[in-house]
C-alpha cells in the first residue's frame, strides 16, 4: 500500500496513550518540544492496559504528613520508606531487578506522582484489601502503603489525555506503528497504518510507550507455552507487541523475563479480554485446589499485594488452567470478587466438592478434594491468633505445600467457593533501557533518537510484582524520557 501522507512537523513521536505515553508527551512539551502521540485504538478505547488498571501507585512515602497535605488526602497514609520499598522489590524478584533502573525509579517516584497530581490526577489512600465490597471490615483500616487514583485507570488516561490536548499536544488515534525508520542507525521516524492508508511520521526522536505483547495469542503461545491461548487478558486487546517487533528489527536489544508476567486469579465470570479489575481477593484465607482437588501453592505465603500477581501463573500450570478458592463462614467477610459477583454457597463440604460448576469449570475428583480439605484441617493448630490484617504466623504443621499464615480450619457452614481462571495483565519482557530511558542496541549502546517507557521495557519485574509498581514506573520513566528526548532534539 503506498504512503498516503507524511507528517514532519513534530519534534518527538510518542507511541502509546497510556500513563507512560501521556507522561512522556507532557514532559516533552514542558521542556519546549513539539510531540505527537500515536495511539493504535479509537479514542473511546484509548489508554492500553492503563485504562483497565486499578491505578494504585507504589512509591516511597517518608513524610506521611507531607504526603497527606500535598495530595489532599482525607487520611494519613502508612509510612513506606525508600529502603523498605527497595527491599520489597528486590525480595519478590529474587534480587533479579536491575539495581540501576530500580534506584532511578525510587529516586524519582515521589516527585513523578506529585507531578501527575499537579496535572489533574486525584488520589486517595489505597486500602489494604482491594475489593469493592463496601462492608468489608478491612476497608475500615484505611492506611495503606500506596495511593490510588480516584476513578482508577480510566480516570488517569482521561485526565492526562485531556491535559495533553489542553496543552496543544496532538493525539492521533487509530494509528498503528508498524515500522521504525532509521538512517545510519539513528532514528528518523515511524511508519504507521491508519484507516486512510499508510502514514509516515518523521522526527528526530521516538519514544515507545506501546505496552506489552500479551494480547497477541501467537506471542503468548511462544513465550508461555502451548496452552497460553487459554489465558484471560485483563487489559486492552490492542497491546500486541507491534512496536516492540519494529524496534527489535532495527537492532534494539530485548531483555527481561519474556516468559514471566503479571498473572492473577480471576473470577471465572470475567470476560476473555478487557475485563480489567476482575480478580478474587482474600484467597489467602482459604485453600486453593485444582480441578483434581489437590492443593498446589502456599496460600498464606505473603500479603495479597505481594502474591496476587504470581498466583495466576501457579493456576495456569494446573490442569485446564483453573483453580477453586474454598473457604467457610469464619472468613467469608474477607473474601470477595472485584466484579462484585457472589461465590457459590453450600451447606456442606460434600456438596461443595460435588456440585461446584461455573462456566465449564468444575472439580472433577470430589473425593480427593474432600480428602485435601480434611488433611488441611488436621494440619492446622489452635496456636496463634488469626489476624487478617497482617502476617499472623498461624501456620500448618506437616502439610505439603504448607500454609504459612492464616491457617484456620474450614469447618463452619455455610461453605463457599470461587472458581478462578488464570488471567494475564502484562509480560515482564521488553526492550532494554538505561536509567535515562534510552533504548540500547544489541551491543548495549544507546540507539540515537530512541527511548522506551513502561511495559515496553524490562528488568524491574521478575517472577512476581508488587501492587502499584507498573503505573508508577510509567510516570517516572515517561517524565525522564520526555525531558531527555526534548533536550536531544532541541540541541
Amino acid at each position: 500500500m503506498p504512503v498516503s501522507n507524511v507528517h514532519d512537523e513534530y519534534d518527538i513521536i510518542v507511541v502509546g496513550h497510556g500513563i507512560s505515553g501521556l507522561s512522556t508527551a507532557i514532559a516533552a512539551h514542558e521542556a519546549g518540544a513539539n510531540p505527537v502521540v500515536l495511539e493504535k485504538s479509537p479514542k473511546d478505547e484509548r489508554g492500553g492496559h492503563s485504562r483497565f488498571a486499578g491505578a494504585t501507585m507504589r512509591f516511597p512515602m517518608e513524610d506521611t504528613k507531607e504526603v497527606q497535605e500535598l495530595f489532599d488526602l482525607e487520611v494519613e497514609p502508612q509510612q513506606y520508606t525508600k529502603q523498605n520499598m527497595r527491599n520489597d522489590l528486590m525480595r519478590i524478584t529474587n534480587k533479579r531487578a536491575n539495581p540501576e533502573l530500580l534506584d532511578t525509579y525510587l529516586d524519582n517516584a515521589y516527585e513523578a506522582i506529585q507531578w501527575i497530581h499537579e496535572h489533574g490526577v486525584e488520589f486517595t489512600v489505597k486500602h489494604k484489601v482491594g475489593d469493592r465490597k463496601e462492608d468489608n471490615p478491612l476497608k475500615e483500616e484505611g492506611r495503606g502503603e500506596r495511593l490510588q487514583a480516584i476513578g482508577e485507570g480510566e480516570a488517569v488516561v482521561e485526565t492526562l489525555g485531556d491535559r495533553a490536548e489542553e496543552l496543544g499536544i496532538d493525539l492521533h488515534f487509530e494509528t498503528e506503528m508498524r515500522e521504525l525508520m532509521t538512517e545510519n542507525k539513528a532514528v528518523t521516524g515511524v511508519g504507521t497504518r491508519t484507516p486512510d492508508g499508510e502514514v509516515e511520521y518523521h522526527a528526530d526522536a521516538v519514544v515507545i510507550c506501546a505496552g506489552s505483547y500479551v494480547s497477541n495469542t501467537e506471542k503468548r503461545t511462544r513465550y508461555y507455552g502451548r496452552n497460553a491461548d487459554n489465558y484471560v487478558v485483563r487489559g486492552s486487546r490492542h497491546n500486541r507487541g507491534d512496536a516492540l517487533d519494529a524496534a527489535i528489527e532495527k537492532g534494539a536489544m530485548e531483555s527481561g523475563q519474556w516468559g514471566g508476567g503479571h498473572q492473577v486469579l480471576l473470577d471465572a465470570n470475567a470476560p476473555e479480554v478487557e475485563g480489567g479489575r476482575t480478580r478474587i481477593n482474600g484467597y489467602q484465607y482459604g485453600v486453593i485446589v485444582n480441578q483434581n482437588g489437590e492443593r498446589f501453592v502456599d496460600e498464606g505465603e505473603d500479603l495479597l499485594s505481594k502474591t496476587y500477581a504470581k498466583f495466576g501463573r501457579h493456576a495456569f500450570e494446573q490442569p485446564n488452567q483453573c483453580a477453586f478458592v474454598i473457604y467457610d463462614s469464619k472468613v467469608a467477610e474477607y473474601v470477595g470478587s472485584q466484579m462484585g459477583s457472589d461465590p457459590l454457597k453450600f451447606d456442606s463440604l460434600e456438596a461443595l466438592v460435588e456440585e461446584t460448576e461455573l462456566n465449564g469449570l468444575e472439580i472433577t475428583q470430589p473425593e480427593i478434594a474432600l480428602q485435601t480439605i480434611d488433611e488441611y484441617n488436621a494440619a492446622t493448630t489452635e496456636e496463634g491468633e488469626f489476624d487478617p490484617k497482617g502476617l499472623d504466623g498461624k501456620a500448618t504443621e506437616g502439610l505439603n505445600p504448607p500454609k504459612s499464615n492464616w491457617a484456620v480450619r474450614i469447618d463452619e457452614p455455610p461453605f463457599y467457593c470461587y472458581p478462578v481462571r488464570s488471567g494475564i495483565t502484562f509480560g515482564f519482557g521488553g526492550l532494554k533501557i538505561n536509567s535515562e530511558s534510552e533504548v540500547l542496541d544489541t551491543q548495549e549502546n544507546p540507539i540515537p533518537g530512541l527511548w522506551a517507557v513502561g511495559n515496553s521495557t524490562s528488568e524491574i519485574f521478575y517472577n512476581n510484582y508488587a501492587a502499584g509498581s507498573a503505573q508508577t514506573r510509567g510516570a517516572v520513566f515517561g517524565r525522564i524520557a520526555g525531558k531527555n528526548a526534548a533536550e536531544a532534539v532541541l540541541e
